[in-house]
């Protein structure tokens, strides 16, 4: 799955598009159905961007499961490279791209991997984060005393997180410039704690 660099990018261009037309964004039946007790209620896929719904699409027909499992993950995933990069207005509120998202399923169902797929472009500039940081901090530590109290120590810039506190989420969050972090756990015992 080596285009899904690739595809973030052509993700990212779709979804900056400031000239949405209404068209374009059809309206789900969610609520009516919600209120008629139905039990399964259809993923709204056609309400994805083209880009990312066919990603999610070749992503579920890989590991054989619904569609809403790499969707979801997709989503989460341009919510965290969005960041504070574009913001909803609705009239007087500004809402940035906060994205809840849990997938319910039973054990086995292969909720895991497409997740992981969707995320790969995240994790992967995480790595490479990782590695920036680890040369500096070499950097920095060969510095003798009075070099080290001039320069300030290097921070790691980091957009996934899991198995984290409040705080410390938080401190990411103001290091990354307020520009995106992600809490990803693939089981929701560690969101209960």
């Amino acid at each position: 799955m080596e285009n899904l660099i690739n595809c973030e990018k052509l993700i990212v261009e779709e979804t900056n598009n400031p000239q949405l037309d209404n068209d374009q964004i059809e309206s789900s039946n969610f609520s009516q159905d919600v209120l008629d007790g139905k039990d399964e209620i259809p993923f709204p896929e056609e309400s994805l961007p083209k880009t990312l719904r066919s990603y999610c699409q070749l992503v579920a027909d890989s590991y054989c499961v619904p569609i809403e499992f790499p969707a979801v993950a997709g989503l989460f995933a341009c919510a965290v490279a969005n960041g504070s990069s574009n913001r909803l207005l609705n009239g007087p509120y500004e809402n940035l791209t906060i994205f809840w998202n849990l997938i319910l399923a039973d054990t086995g169902k292969q909720k895991t991997p497409p997740q992981k797929e969707m995320l790969k472009p995240i994790f992967n500039r995480d790595k490479e984060s990782q590695k920036i940081y680890k040369e500096k901090l070499k950097e920095y530590l060969s510095l003798n005393k009075k070099e080290m109290t001039k320069g300030s120590i290097p921070e790691k810039k980091q957009f996934l997180l899991s198995d984290v506190t409040l705080e410390s989420s938080n401190w990411q969050h103001k290091f990354n410039g307020g520009n995106g972090v992600g809490i990803y756990s693939d089981e929701i015992t560690r969101y209960l704690g």
